[in-house]
């Protein structure tokens, strides 16, 4: 696991722990990844849900933990996620 800082607007940094994510979980987040930047898939289904997805899948936790966070963090917490996996050798 590695703490990570979440910055944005409209709320005070936090710091996150993420996983070190392996081959098969790497390629499920490149794929969710893929599908936010992809207009084909948000029309149908919004932006927030594979935020959401991300931001679970990177972090670990439960949906009951991912929970306490707000829409405006959990989309912080996915864009870091994918700032993270590009800096990964």
């Amino acid at each position: 696991m590695n703490k990570v800082k979440i910055k944005g607007e409209g709320f005070d940094d936090f710091d996150i722990e993420f996983i070190e994510p392996l081959y098969e979980e790497r390629q499920r987040l490149s794929t969710l990844i893929h599908r936010v930047r992809t207009p084909e898939f948000t029309d149908k289904k919004g932006f927030l849900f594979y935020c959401y997805d991300i931001a679970k899948a990177i972090t670990g936790m439960s949906g009951k933990e991912l929970n306490v966070y707000n829409d405006i963090k959990i989309t912080a917490i996915s864009v870091e996620a994918i700032n993270y996996l590009a800096k990964k050798k």
